[in-house]
């Protein structure tokens, strides 16, 4: 450690930090230091080695190759005012997904712990097909990425995870599908159309797993953008097949 000056703020607060951490190559941690990123990020990769590889500094995170499935709509999904407040589904048997989406959400997690070391968050990618994509363009939290997320699944052509909160589950109002919407912050909008964003996840196939209003899920494959005709509203679909997945995220 260095000893810091301390300094005074634009409004005029008095700061006195006592310390900075040096550099983590001169000034190495000690063991089982809550703050050591290399240690951590080490102890991830052999948790989750099926899925995780690394090449330098930088830690990889292989996704399958197969081509994810979209499926258009022709108008808006709503959610049926009379529907359960609990939506059941379930992939297919054989799926290979669910480790690479736990090996995703452990990622994230442990980012989070360093949400103000930029450096740390460059570290991580996604592979798929033999493209290296960034964290930002792969990984999204929809109660703060909803805006960066409308614009990658609307300008890239690559598989994305999403994580968020169940707000509301129910079967759509013209009964052809069930439905979840995650949360998403307060009227967010997307710019320049001002419209604003819900993120959607549906599904077909009655073969189902329960999930609860509230719960923290994560949906992975090729998302689509759908704005209807004279609409405010921009929305956000992931589509539930065998080469796209929604499963509930563990919290550890």
């Amino acid at each position: 450690m260095q000893p810091v000056s301390g300094y005074t703020t634009r409004d005029g607060t008095r700061v006195n930090p006592l310390y900075r951490l040096t550099h983590r190559l001169h000034a190495p941690h000690d063991n089982d230091c809550r703050y050591d990123f290399d240690a951590q990020a080490g102890r991830l990769l052999e948790e989750h080695r099926h899925a995780i590889s690394k090449t330098g500094d930088i830690y990889e995170l292989r996704l399958p190759e197969t081509t994810p499935h979209t499926e258009g709509t022709d108008r808006d999904p709503d959610v049926n005012p009379d529907g359960r407040d609990r939506l059941t589904v379930h992939t297919r048997r054989g799926h290979t997904l669910e480790p690479v989406l736990s090996a995703a959400a452990a990622i994230a997690r442990l980012i989070a712990t360093y949400e103000n070391d930029p450096e740390a968050r460059a570290r991580f990618t996604a592979r798929w097909k033999g493209r290296r994509i960034s964290w930002d363009d792969f990984y999204f939290d929809t109660a703060h990425d909803a805006r960066h997320l409308a614009h990658v699944v609307a300008d890239g052509d690559h598989p994305v995870a999403v994580s968020g909160l169940v707000k509301r589950a129910g079967r759509t109002t013209n009964d052809s599908a069930d439905l979840v919407e995650l949360d998403t912050e307060r009227g967010v909008s997307h710019p320049p159309t001002g419209r604003w964003i819900h993120i959607r996840i549906l599904r077909k196939d009655p073969d189902r797993l329960s999930f609860d209003v509230g719960q923290r899920v994560i949906g992975y494959g090729q998302w689509t953008t759908y704005t209807p005709e004279r609409s405010k509203n921009r929305y956000l679909h992931l589509w539930i097949d065998h080469r796209s997945l929604l499963a509930v995220e563990s919290s550890g």
